[in-house]
């Protein structure tokens, strides 16, 4: 795979893109060198079926629900038309850290988050007007290799587990964000590749565009119908 300019129209970093340029960090906190600062990325609208931006993570994907993981949904309208797409594919991580938590810019975004789900290579598909999208069901089965996703992989998360994995159970609340990466390529790195490894990865080879949605981790709410 070969580092790649964006081309087409592309939105101005920030904000609801979930990613900071200069080499700062994700929304989420994830940390990005200096060297990612000089490129373009897209910015890719993510959505679920199951909660809005910053909602509390409904009862069903939480421990005491089963801990299925959420559908996602994803949309990059700002794509080229000439750019050849052969191996398209897009990728989630999922991560957390306490909430509430410092703004960014504090030194709290430079503690370690806690990894609980890592998959790459699902394949992308397109609208009928050529747009890219994707979406993933609820309850992704455990694994290393997800037959139903075309073959797609799920790393190694923080609690040594190939799954959407919560680390039940949870005794405080934790902002969850769920990056979505669309790449231009299948991801070709270890199993048990490093979550930050793994996103210096995609942003150093075949990065087009980049998207999140937040849900709050709240174990006082398990009482709540939702």
């Amino acid at each position: 795979m070969k580092r790649r300019t964006l081309l087409g129209s592309i939105p101005a970093m920030m904000g609801s893109a979930g990613c900071l340029s200069g080499g700062t960090l994700l929304d989420g906190g994830h940390k990005t060198s200096t060297k990612h600062s000089a490129q373009a990325y897209g910015h890719a609208t993510v959505t679920s079926e199951a909660f809005e931006q910053r909602d509390v993570l409904p009862k069903n994907y939480r421990c005491e629900g089963g801990e299925s993981s959420p559908p996602l949904s994803f949309e990059y309208p700002y794509y080229s038309a000439g750019y050849d797409y052969r191996d398209e594919t897009w990728a989630v991580v999922l991560q957390s850290s306490s909430y509430p938590r410092a703004p960014p810019q504090t030194s709290q975004t430079h503690v370690k988050p806690v990894t609980h789900w890592l998959l790459w290579s699902v394949p992308v598909e397109r609208h009928s007007n050529g747009i890219p999208y994707g979406h993933l069901p609820t309850d992704i089965p455990a694994g290393k290799t997800v037959s139903s996703l075309d073959g797609a992989t799920q790393g190694r998360n923080s609690f040594g587990t190939h799954r959407y994995d919560l680390g039940c159970p949870v005794s405080e609340q934790r902002l969850l964000w769920f990056d979505v990466f669309t790449l231009s390529d299948r991801l070709d790195v270890d199993i048990d590749i490093r979550p930050q490894k793994l996103i210096d990865e995609m942003y150093d080879t075949s990065l087009i565009s980049v998207g999140s949605i937040q849900a709050i981790l709240d174990p006082t709410s398990a009482t709540q119908s939702n």
